[in-house]
């Protein structure tokens, strides 16, 4: 069966999950009719000082007659993400990063991207920016060890 798209266009309707130590949100973008589409955002305390931030997209089954299963390889979620919905996928993340630290008001935020190519770094600048309009500063960034573009974020206490 092909993908539907389900999201509609901004403002998305976003749904905060708390467990300790956690913070989910998530959102459905399509189905097939047995199966959804989800973005799953997450804010998870890793220390008393930062909170990473990481997204993926999670495929559920709504009769268990497949298995349920999350990735963050852009090749794989690509077929999952129908034409229509792509452009509202990022955009739509932005939004949930935006709601989880509002949400868990974390002091610091870690992100870490597994690409480096242009576009991934275009999704690294545009959450930078999104985290800035939410009162953050930059305050480290480079390649960490495996190779990996990371940022960390502080808020401003000024």
């Amino acid at each position: 069966m092909l993908f539907r798209g389900t999201l509609c266009e901004p403002p998305f309707s976003i749904e905060v999950e708390q467990e300790p130590g956690l913070l989910r949100a998530f959102t459905e973008i399509a189905s097939d009719g047995q199966r959804v589409v989800a973005v799953v955002c997450e804010l998870a305390d890793i220390g008393k000082a930062y909170a990473e931030f990481s997204y993926s997209i999670a495929v559920v089954s709504l009769d268990d007659s497949h298995e349920p299963f999350q990735t963050q390889d852009r090749t794989i979620a690509a077929g999952y993400i129908p034409a229509d919905v792509r452009p509202n996928v990022i955009p739509l993340v932005a939004d949930c990063l935006l709601a989880l630290v509002e949400a868990g008001k974390p002091q610091g935020v870690y992100r870490v991207s597994k690409d480096s190519h242009e576009r991934a770094m275009a999704r690294h600048h545009l959450l930078t920016e999104v985290l800035e309009s939410a009162g953050f500063l930059v305050e480290k960034q480079g390649t960490d060890a495996h190779g990996r573009r990371f940022c960390t974020m502080r808020r401003n206490l000024d």
